[in-house]
């Protein structure tokens, strides 16, 4: 189901984007290692923890580096504007430029959410499984 068209998607502010991005990312990871792992943990603490390492600038950083060979030249056009987005709430935690490429991977989590594209997150979901996360 597409909320708006990639046109109309591809004209809102990235920043937008990012926070929409943001919260599809964090239900996912949270679906995710429920349904995957209901049994291994015995309580919501751990898995909190656990969520929150693939919820992480760095992490997604990383996410973001092995998808954009596969960027379309509207998604290209999408991280472009979102890395370059004014943000001045880049945390300690992490360096600016893996804040930036986890803004933009946000930006386009949030765009393919709006525009019905749920195979591009599946693909980001299956890239995120495949890594070791480090908790």
């Amino acid at each position: 189901m597409n909320l708006i068209s990639e046109k109309d998607a591809s004209l809102l502010n990235p920043l937008y984007l990012a926070f929409v991005g943001d919260a599809v990312w964090s239900y996912n990871i949270r679906a995710v290692l429920l349904i995957e792992n209901v049994a291994n943990y015995s309580k919501a603490g751990e898995m909190h923890s656990i969520a929150t390492s693939y919820e992480c600038a760095s992490f997604q950083s990383e996410i973001f580096r092995e998808l954009e060979p596969t960027f379309t030249p509207i998604e290209k056009d999408l991280v472009k504007h979102a890395r370059n987005a004014h943000n001045n709430n880049v945390p300690k935690s992490t360096t600016l430029s893996n804040y930036k490429r986890a803004t933009a991977i946000e930006a386009l989590i949030g765009f393919w959410h709006l525009t019905g594209n749920l195979g591009r997150i599946n693909a980001a979901l299956n890239v995120a499984r495949m890594k070791e996360i480090q908790y």
